[in-house]
């Protein structure tokens, strides 16, 4: 690749700065419990009139809470096995606090990509994606 495209990946490496999920989220909640956290490669979500399916290469789970099933679905696109939870209103404060951060990690990668032409600025989501699991986080993330 050329070097312009080589000094995106590392201005966007060097200049978004993840906050820890769930940890740095969950400061100031008091945890009531744990889960498990299904791992794949092939994630995402969908709702019923029932509620919501995370599915993780195939397997499937249902969940009650919308922002129960953002949480888990977040924990498996970083690849978390289990994580901490606090109480169903923490757990949405959490989720809108965090998706307000995906939403500008978003914005400030969009930004440094601009530069770059559409096959190029694909490789180069590719390749951060592989590099980090919290750009998996933010670009397969809810908008």
């Amino acid at each position: 690749m050329s070097l312009e495209y080589d000094q995106v990946l590392d201005k966007i490496r060097t200049n978004v700065r993840f906050r820890a999920f769930p940890e740095e989220y969950l400061k100031g909640f008091k945890v009531v419990g744990e889960m498990e956290i299904e791992n794949g490669s092939d994630i995402f979500m969908y709702r019923e009139l029932e509620g919501i399916n995370v599915v993780v290469d195939g397997r499937k789970t249902f969940f009650n809470d919308p922002y129960l099933a953002k949480y888990y679905y977040y924990s498996s696109l970083i690849g978390l096995s289990s994580v901490m939870i606090p109480n169903k209103e923490s757990v949405r404060r959490v989720i809108k606090v965090l998706e307000t951060d995906l939403r500008n990690y978003r914005d400030l990668i969009d930004q440094y990509l601009s530069v770059l032409d559409d096959k190029a600025r694909k490789n180069a989501v590719n390749e951060l994606i592989k590099s980090d699991p919290n750009f998996r986080m933010v670009i397969y993330g809810e908008s």
